[in-house]
């Protein structure tokens, strides 16, 4: 019965996206984030998900579609790079445990492909102002829309346990993991996506919709932006995610900072600040996790931090120079260690060698390049926007990056490349709303010759 109906509305969704592909691609958004892990596991084989097969037929109907320019820039090669350095680094590592991890890896590498395929998707259907800025606007629904499952989850997990994990890591099952925290305010939403994930994807949506609020002309823009910005920051709050939140500090820090508009960013974080103080009990989630609160798993800030130096400690030890280059992918270190990192930097050593350092650099250096360019743009506040977003974005992600591995995830990834494809495609529009150079615009005709008696 559920994989009837599982089945008829992906067909029919993609009946539809077929001729109207822009709409599919604002699906994998809603799909990926929402995805209903309990109501839909083990369906097909390795657990393979209805979100997975959206993403690469997508794909396919880009290659076809006449609505598609079917070009590949840049940014989807450097895609194909990080795609490429997870799977070295994976294969890698399946030589050092005979095997034991392949189940992990072929999943990972499905996975991965997200982040090259959405770029290609998204850097060939997004020609128009208007369609940049509506597909932006449903990104930011369906983020919201994941934040509220994920909070209402926090104190009813039983009636949304269709959107929970089947298992999590912990080896209980979403509701399980969720009622183990007797007290609620001490609960951590994490919805379809999970703690972690769901904290880095509502954080650079709240950053891309603050943004906006500050940038964008139009009341309704405006009104419509700091809703999505306010839904944002309340999962976020919710999900008490410290790397998240740490990242959100820094990235709007720079931007009073160093940004255009200082003080408007100035006055909506005090404006931010204010609510939150207003707001007991969210104020009281964020103050609990970093002073340890009443979770079980709950530490204090120094606990966590002497937690992931144990860590770094650790993997620095047992590093084998024979895979300086490649490293030995994240599946291979889970198999051995039943942890990971916890720190991009330190993960892109481990899990991906020297190559995935390159490729770190590369993103970074490419989310710097890319938000300068735009944010410099001052006959375009959108352009402005997006590229202070995307600089803001880099700062929080590399802060993030000391609590998480959110450069190899693919999740954060995904969000990643399409800000900077965003960025990319408002670019791209405006060099081509500009006028011909002069040298390659036509001649004009010579001026008709005057008759000698004329001109006496």
């Amino acid at each position: 019965m559920v994989v009837g109906i599982a089945v008829t509305i992906w067909v029919v969704l993609a009946l539809v996206s077929f001729t109207r592909p822009r709409f599919g691609a604002v699906l994998i958004w809603f799909l990926h984030w929402n995805y209903p892990n309990t109501l839909l596991f083990g369906l097909m084989p390795l657990n393979t998900r209805f979100d997975d097969l959206w993403v690469v037929f997508l794909f396919v109907v880009c290659l076809i579609s006449p609505q598609s320019r079917k070009a590949t820039g840049p940014l989807v090669w450097l895609g194909v790079a990080w795609w490429l350095s997870i799977m070295v680094g994976s294969l890698a590592g399946l030589l050092v445990t005979g095997m034991e991890a392949w189940e992990s890896t072929v999943k990972l590498a499905v996975k991965a492909l997200y982040v090259p395929l959405t770029a290609y998707i998204l850097s060939n259907l997004l020609h128009t102002r208007e369609q940049l800025d509506r597909h932006m606007r449903w990104m930011c629904v369906a983020a919201v829309v994941a934040g509220a499952i994920a909070i209402a989850a926090v104190y009813a997990p039983d009636r949304l346990e269709a959107f929970l994990p089947r298992i999590h890591e912990s080896g209980l099952t979403g509701v399980e993991e969720v009622e183990y925290v007797a007290d609620v305010e001490a609960r951590r939403a994490g919805g379809s996506l999970g703690v972690v994930r769901l904290g880095v994807v509502v954080l650079g949506i709240s950053l891309l919709s603050l943004a906006m609020v500050v940038y964008r002309a139009g009341l309704s823009a405006r009104v419509f932006y700091a809703i999505m910005c306010g839904g944002s920051l309340v999962a976020l709050a919710y999900t008490i995610s410290r790397g998240s939140i740490a990242g959100l500090i820094a990235g709007v820090g720079w931007a009073i900072m160093f940004a255009r508009r200082k003080a408007t960013f100035v006055l909506v974080a005090v404006a931010g600040l204010v609510v939150m103080l207003f707001q007991g009990g969210l104020l009281q989630r964020v103050l609990q996790r970093f002073s340890g609160g009443a979770s079980p798993y709950a530490t204090t800030f120094a606990e966590g931090l002497e937690v992931r130096l144990e860590i770094v400690r650790m993997f620095l030890q047992d590093f084998s120079a024979a895979f300086f280059l490649t490293g030995i992918g994240m599946p291979t270190v889970f198999a051995q260690r039943q942890a990971t990192a916890h720190n991009t930097y330190l993960g892109a050593m481990v899990y991906t060698g020297v190559l995935g350092l390159v490729v770190l650099f590369l993103l970074i250096r490419q989310g710097i390049v890319l938000g300068r360019m735009a944010a410099r743009v001052k006959s375009d506040r959108m352009a402005q926007g997006l590229g202070t977003c995307l600089l803001m974005l880099v700062v929080a992600m590399m802060v993030n990056g000391l609590a998480i591995e959110n450069f190899q995830n693919v999740t954060a990834m995904q969000l990643y490349f399409a800000m900077m494809i965003f960025v990319e495609q408002r670019l791209a529009q405006l060099r081509a709303a500009q006028p011909a150079p002069l040298m390659n615009a036509p001649l004009a005709a010579p001026p008709p010759l005057t008759p000698v008696s004329s001109m006496r």
